[in-house]
């Protein structure tokens, strides 16, 4: 780009006669010089939006549904103070605190589940927001956006937040989308192909990646029971999610209403539970802040305020009965509607009702509309933004085009529903102020909105039909400016039609649906709609027929207008190989693919990969798989044991038994994958079915083990019943008993213990496991152990382990002081890698002062090994102060070494670790800063080599030599230049370090300015310049011998040669093969500073050592125009 530049430069310096030419050149050059600063400066512009793009892209890829927005607005609509409780309870801190840990929150409707999920988010985005390896998460689900929240959506968004690393996203999630990007076949572009989807099995293996990255991730799911399980959605959810924890030790967070079933399921499990209920104080302060909507009058009546506040704490636990004051007139009427207010639950549907009342007062166009937007927000099937709803309100039946001038204010919108309508400010959705409004209509719909469904349906077939979207085949493509508002509510229209369709099941309406599936909008409609389909976006991405209007019918279920369009069309026509009958079944719409059957459509479909029993069993669609299988549906025996797997894995017992009337599985591991996912019900028909009680899996564990190791009583307790063997061993020698201590599963580890001490468990084996529960912080584990007779002391002397040591290490202060209150020997000595040992070292290693005082307290003594330096010294590398504050206060010498081998000393060790109050306390107490050899390693060595400013500065100050010692061969000034540290090379020389042009660093023989320059050091450069390092200093390295300047014109840093030329450098020194800089940079092709060079004076004649001028080197390169430009 820059060719013509380097040779104009050095034409312009070879001696002619025409001087004026030598200007003009000149000038060129100036503007030439101006056109590339601009254009260098556009392309870092592109390049940084292209890399954002990009990010976003793969993001997109993975999920487009983002919960940030949502997250801001419910922060946003706290009242300040709420919801402290919940982050102060001792369950939620507990919950942060440990590793694989289950809080579970039920609350009642309006309880304020969501807003304390909220809450919990924020606390922990606060907590954690300097902790790069910590992992965050969080959803809010919503019955509404059930497309949105099948599990390999779900989990996707898991995916999504977890793997955004600041401007990054995690490695494990690009390789993910590069595999899944078109290949390139010929000349034939692939930037319009999408990127094929993920399955949820490599969207599972990258979380289990991202994952094992981060030292603690936390998921927080609110409204779990808003999650549909009508095709095992939930089961399927929660099995993956369950994963996570079992495996990996991930923390789950869910609120959801009290309901039986899914209560049921974490009782199972073991988990806490919190209940989130409105406290009175959070009522107070909602109503301290709402206060102003009521009437003037109120706050001039002496009380009545405080009575309000009161009268509405006590009778509702809900937030909505201010409405019902705001028309009063007088403080009678007022204090009557307080008597009145009705309580508990009921207040919701009363206060609702008078809302609804109050609506339909309003005169009629207000009450229309307010009737409009009330049942579109109610019925949609997942939010709309505010534009969507406008433009659905604005769309006018049987018209062709949408009429701006029909488009409604949100303000209006929004006033005309009294008060039970919102709009989120970040994300623009409108909805409903509260669940139980929503719950409210749900219960009252027929009689609010008798004829929703239908009025949805005709208002989303009137605007896909709309002549704009006939006109164009793709109604996403770019339109004109005019044009761009009339697609608003495409995306929603084309996606869900069919569904009110369905629902309404209105006679007129299905009348109107089938002339639309016979029309040619319907096509391209299908192609949006298909795109809620990752899985098969390569089939919505080819070319389209117009003919599929019975493939759209079998898609939505529209019954009515299948039979109609079946007089006239074949029952097995194709697209991209998918019949009618595919998305009958993977929609699970039983009705239609009976009627597809009824018309002798074909039951396998030409689909190898994707047949329509393969749709339905991977969709849990049970009644679907039997009408299939009835109507001669070949199983494939090359998929059959993949069906039985996945019905194992889901727990869908339904399905096991019809694939068991029509074929059986040849997969011996059935059980195995129901006894590990803790599905009981499936368990049991496989036993039934004859598969084997102790059948064993590759890793040799039996199904007893799987159970145990993840933590299904349930299971564990029915396998047991049916003759487990209890004392079995897998291949590593690990019992089911060991396994469920090993996971920290209580009440599994619980039934084993009963079991085991009817048989009379080994007592030796207790005490290993007694040491694992110890270690993990499982102090209700190590109780059980204890009970069933566990010992917390080893009978013989010299173990390598004990409890006591395990706990104290891991600082599990309650466990320590379980087993010293039940006799555990502060002072037994054990040999861990033959050291000897006590539980005070093993608090010391761990950093916890508060564990060795205990142990102290309770009759340790420092004094049973002498060997207490290593564990100072490791407790002030690591910066534990308690540690070291209380092994000084017992009189361990602070000057002590770490061992015989090494100069370590508390204060070395204090600055290794840079850590700045540990090396303050010891220098307070008269640590030694002269006992050093001054060719090892100083504390004020080890860092600055660290970077470590402040315990440099404060070393400095307490007289430390700058030049004494090294560290990897390195003086203190040469440790922190050679890594770039500016600051402290800063501290060094102004507390009197020297430079010594002498000392040679590196492979290349390297002074420590070359060494600088060469890494792009620029901070440490200016220093040294400043300081005045040797300009022309060469390392003696034959060919590879260069100067300072050489090595900042290598890497084109600009400002570093600029800085070397104002300081006087050579710019015409020779390197070992005879090269100038500008020879370099030439060749390295930096233009700027080739100008730098050429404009300080660089010799354009000077010849390397195969005689080559910086004139020749850039012709090499091929600039013929300056040689055809010499020649003229």
């Amino acid at each position: 780009m820059t060719a013509a530049a380097y040779a104009k430069d050095l034409l312009c310096r070879i001696s002619l006669n025409r001087i004026e030419a030598e200007k003009r050149i000149g000038e060129i050059l100036s503007d030439v010089k101006e056109q590339i600063t601009d254009m260098s400066q556009n392309i870092t512009k592109i390049v940084r939006k292209q890399l954002d793009q990009e990010l976003q892209a793969i993001l997109d890829w993975i999920t487009p549904t983002d919960y940030a927005s949502q997250q801001n607005d419910l922060i946003k609509s706290r009242q300040p103070g709420t919801g402290e409780w919940l982050i102060n309870s001792e369950e939620f801190q507990n919950w942060i605190a440990k590793k694989r840990q289950i809080l579970f929150c039920p609350g009642i409707p309006g309880a304020g589940k969501t807003i304390a999920t909220s809450i919990a988010v924020s606390y922990l985005h606060a907590k954690f927001q300097e902790s790069h390896d910590i992992g965050i998460a969080y959803l809010y689900l919503n019955f509404r956006r059930q497309s949105e929240q099948e599990p390999i959506h779900i989990l996707s968004s898991i995916l999504r937040q977890l793997s955004q690393m600041g401007s990054k996203v995690h490695d494990g999630v690009k390789e993910l989308y590069k595999e899944h990007k078109p290949k390139k076949e010929g000349n034939q572009p692939t930037s319009r192909i999408p990127p094929t989807p993920p399955s949820l099995d490599e969207i599972v293996k990258t979380l289990n990646k991202i994952i094992e990255s981060y030292s603690r991730t936390y998921i927080i799911i609110d409204a779990l029971d808003e999650c549909t399980d009508s095709n095992l959605h939930r089961t399927t959810l929660m099995f993956e999610i369950f994963g996570l924890q079992t495996r990996l030790g991930v923390n789950l967070f869910f609120t959801s209403r009290p309901v039986p079933y899914i209560k049921e399921d974490f009782e199972s499990r073991e988990c806490s539970t919190l209940e989130i209920r409105a406290t009175d104080e959070d009522m107070r302060q909602y109503l301290n802040s709402n206060m102003s909507q009521l009437p003037a009058f109120i706050f001039q009546s002496p009380g009545l305020e405080d009575r309000i506040k009161s009268s509405i704490i006590e009778a509702s636990k809900g937030m909505l009965h201010l409405d019902s004051l705001r028309d009063k007139i007088s403080v009678w009427q007022v204090e009557d509607a307080l008597q009145r207010l009705p309580k508990g639950l009921d207040a919701y549907g009363q206060a609702y009702n008078g809302a609804m009342e109050r609506i339909r007062s309003q005169k009629r166009g207000f009450c229309e509309l307010a009737n409009r937007v009330l049942f579109w927000i109610t019925c949609s099937t997942r939010p709309l933004s505010t534009l969507e709803l406008q433009h659905a309100l604005a769309v006018v039946n049987d018209s062709s085009a949408l009429n701006p001038r029909n488009v409604p204010e949100i303000g209006l919108m929004v006033s005309v529903c009294g008060g039970l309508v919102a709009v989120d400010e970040h994300s623009d959705i409108i909805r409903l102020v509260h669940y139980t409004v929503q719950e409210y209509f749900e219960r009252t719909c027929d009689t609010w909105f008798p004829t929703a469904q239908a009025d949805i349906a005709k208002t989303c077939i009137t605007y896909l039909s709309f002549n704009i979207f006939k006109a164009s085949a793709n109604p996403t493509d770019e339109v004109s400016e005019a044009e761009s508002h009339s697609d608003i509510l495409y995306d929603y229209a084309a996606c869900n039609w069919g569904h009110h369709v369905r629902i309404s099941s209105d006679p007129d309406v299905n009348l109107l649906a089938v002339a639309f599936l016979e029309s040619e909008a319907s096509a391209s409609t299908w192609k949006q709609a298909m795109q809620i389909y990752k899985e098969n976006s390569m089939r919505y991405d080819q070319e389209f027929q117009n003919n599929v209007g019975l493939h759209i019918a079998a898609y939505f279920g529209l019954i009515d207008p299948m039979e109609a369009l079946l007089e006239k069309h074949d029952p097995d026509s194709q697209v991209a190989k998918w019949s009618p009958i595919h998305w009958a079944s993977l929609e699970g719409h039983d009705a239609a693919v009976n009627l597809l059957l009824k018309n002798d459509a074909n039951p396998n479909g030409w689909d190898r990969e994707y047949s329509p029993l393969h749709l339905a069993v991977r969709n849990d669609h049970t009644a679907v798989v039997r009408l299939l299988l009835e109507g001669a549906a070949n199983p494939g025996y090359q998929n059959l044991d993949n069906y039985f797997k996945h019905a194992s894995k889901t727990g869908n017992v339904d399905m096991a038994k019809l694939l068991f009337r029509w074929c059986g599985p040849n997969d011996c591991y059935l059980l195995h994958i129901a006894a590990r996912n803790g599905h009981e019900a499936m368990v049991q028909l496989l036993l039934d079915e004859g598969f084997g009680l102790e059948s064993r899996d590759e890793e040799g564990d039996t199904p007893l083990q799987d159970a145990a190791a993840n933590g299904h009583e349930a299971v564990v307790k029915l396998l047991l019943q049916k003759g487990a063997n209890l004392d079995i061993k897998n291949k590593n020698g690990d019992t089911p008993l060991l396994m469920a201590v090993e996971n920290s599963h209580e009440a599994v580890t619980k039934l084993l213990l009963e079991k085991s001490a009817n048989k009379g468990a080994e007592a030796s084996s207790l005490d290993k496991l007694l040491i694992i529960a110890a270690e993990n912080g499982d102090c209700q584990i190590v109780e059980l152990l204890l009970e069933s007779g566990a010992k917390p002391n080893p009978e013989e002397p010299g173990a390598d382990a004990t409890a006591l040591y395990s706990a104290a290490k891991e600082g599990h202060i309650e466990i320590v002081k379980l087993l010293l209150d039940w006799d555990a020997n502060p002072r037994y000595i054990l040999k861990r890698r033959l050291e000897p040992k006590t539980a005070l070292h093993g608090a010391a290693e761990g950093g916890d002062g508060a564990v060795m005082r205990l142990l102290l307290q309770s009759g340790a003594t420092l004094g049973d090994i002498n060997d207490w330096g290593k564990a100072l010294n490791l407790a002030a590398v690591h910066g534990y102060k308690s540690v070291v504050e209380l092994l000084l206060e017992e009189g361990i010498d602070l000057n002590c070494k770490r061992d015989d081998r090494s100069q370590g000393t508390p204060l070395l060790s204090a600055a290794k670790g840079g850590n700045e109050e540990i090396v303050k306390l010891l220098l307070e107490k008269g640590a030694d800063l002269k006992d050093y050899d001054t060719d090892g390693p100083t504390p004020l060595a080890q860092a600055a080599d660290g970077g470590y400013k402040a315990v440099v500065k404060l070393l400095l100050e307490h007289s430390a030599d700058p030049d004494a010692g090294r560290v990897k061969d390195l003086r203190p000034l040469a440790a922190a230049a050679q890594n770039g540290h500016g600051a402290v090379v800063r501290l060094l020389l102004e507390g009197g370090a020297k430079l010594k042009p002498s000392e040679r660093y590196g492979p290349y023989d390297e002074d420590l300015l070359s060494w600088a320059s060469d890494r792009r050091y620029g901070a440490v450069v200016k220093l040294l310049l400043d300081k005045g390092a040797e300009l022309e200093s060469k390392q003696n390295n034959g060919w590879f011998t260069r100067t300072p300047l050489h090595y900042a014109v290598h890497i084109g840093y600009e400002a570093m040669v600029d800085q070397f030329l104002k300081k006087g450098a050579n710019f015409d020194a020779e390197d070992g093969a005879g090269r100038t800089p500008l020879h370099c940079a030439i060749g390295r092709g930096f233009d700027r500073v080739v100008r730098l060079l050429l404009d300080a004076g660089a010799n354009f004649d000077a010849e390397d050592d195969d005689g080559r001028t910086p004139l020749h080197c850039a012709i090499e390169r091929g600039f013929d125009r300056v040689r055809k430009g010499m020649q003229q």
